[in-house]
């Protein structure tokens, strides 16, 4: 279960033993603490957007007041003051907490603001670094919610590939990815909207991840909260092309079901091999659009761990070669190996939005995986 990212809002010149109090209250609750001076780099976006920015990929805002107000954004407004009120359009939970002690005119105007009896929040008042931890820790455990044994996101990665999708009964690949986060990522009527369905076959066909090929025909339909693309090669028996199945669910699962085509030579080989170059390709095609996809739609980076896993389907007895010769004419045949499919990894891997970003040594892991799994349960014949 993801930790509930919480957001620190405050002045930063000479308040740092404050900000790290907090900090450190938020870890001992069980919460990912956000304080954008301290933590993030450098950035291609301004100061002020990305503030707001971290404050709406947040699940919790967190203010401290103390004698100073601070700096006033271009609106005129102070920058706690517009990062209060981003919090609140998303109707965000509010924790106020004040520094005990004398407060400048536009300080204790904010503390009022916020603190409102009828509009703001409750708040409490410290008197110390150690007191604000100690508070921002018993007032966060109230609201986080400790994690079960269970992890629904786990199972989710688990069921998607212990039954991957039949292509035709070729040979395929299943990648499955699931945001840390349980929760809605696209709503309901989002999903079953015709602007959302060519939006994915917007980033399905850009030149940036080839998923999908435009002269191919497709299909879609809704199936158990999810939309569902279906692409069918126009190809003779398939040859040398993909068929393609995208899923996407209303909590942000993606599947994506690719057949991983044979080598495009005729003769004796033909059919009784996969080339690993084709299980490469299938999934750096498929964390592409993963990582299209969510930039498109979580511009503010609220999703930046995953779950993810691969499955092989239907390798019947093909041997995986790392290198197709064409001219081969004798070939080794894994008899022994009737496995409907060989899922990579025994326990779904986490990952970052930065391994979408760059999938080389995950991809590889992945095919390194898959071929352990088919040596070890195959023995060799002529």
């Amino acid at each position: 279960m993801a930790e509930p990212r919480v957001f620190v809002s405050s002045v930063i010149d000479g308040f740092q033993p404050y900000r790290e109090a907090a900090r450190k209250g938020i870890k001992a609750a069980g919460g990912e603490p956000v304080l954008v001076n301290e933590d993030f780099p450098s950035l291609p976006k301004s100061s002020r957007n990305a503030c707001l920015n971290a404050v709406a990929s947040s699940d919790i805002y967190l203010a401290i007041i103390g004698e100073r107000a601070g700096w006033r954004a271009p609106s005129g407004k102070l920058v706690v003051e517009e990062e209060f009120e981003e919090a609140q359009n998303r109707d965000m939970p509010v924790l106020l907490f004040l520094v005990a002690g004398d407060r400048e005119d536009e300080a204790e105007r904010l503390a009022r603001c916020l603190s409102d009896y009828v509009e703001g929040y409750f708040r409490v008042e410290v008197e110390s670094p150690t007191e604000l931890q100690e508070e921002t820790e018993r007032a966060l455990e109230r609201l986080i919610d400790k994690p079960s044994d269970e992890q629904p996101d786990m199972q989710r990665v688990k069921d998607a590939t212990s039954a991957p999708c039949d292509l035709g009964g070729r040979p395929s690949l299943r990648t499955v990815l699931v945001p840390e986060r349980e929760e809605e990522v696209i709503d309901p009527m989002t999903l079953e909207s015709d602007k959302f369905r060519h939006r994915v076959y917007r980033i399905a066909h850009a030149l940036s991840v080839k998923l999908l090929r435009y002269k191919e025909q497709k299909s879609h339909s809704m199936s158990q909260n999810a939309l569902v693309i279906t692409q069918r090669s126009s190809s003779r028996q398939g040859r040398g092309k993909e068929d393609v199945r995208i899923e996407i669910g209303e909590r942000g699962r993606i599947i994506v079901d690719a057949s991983v085509t044979e080598p495009d030579q005729r003769g004796m080989g033909a059919g009784m091999m996969i080339d690993a170059s084709k299980i490469k390709g299938v999934a750096r095609r498929a964390y592409a659009f993963a990582e299209a996809f969510f930039d498109e739609i979580d511009q503010h980076g609220r999703y930046q761990q995953f779950l993810h896993n691969a499955v092989l389907a239907n390798p019947g007895n093909r041997q995986i070669v790392d290198e197709v010769d064409p001219q081969q004419k004798t070939f080794s045949v894994p008899y022994g190996a009737q496995n409907d499919h060989i899922v990579a990894f025994d326990t779904p891997r986490n990952i970052s939005r930065n391994t979408l970003r760059e999938p080389g040594g995950e991809i590889g892991r992945i095919l390194t995986r898959i071929q352990r799994k088919r040596e070890s349960d195959t023995q060799k014949g002529f």
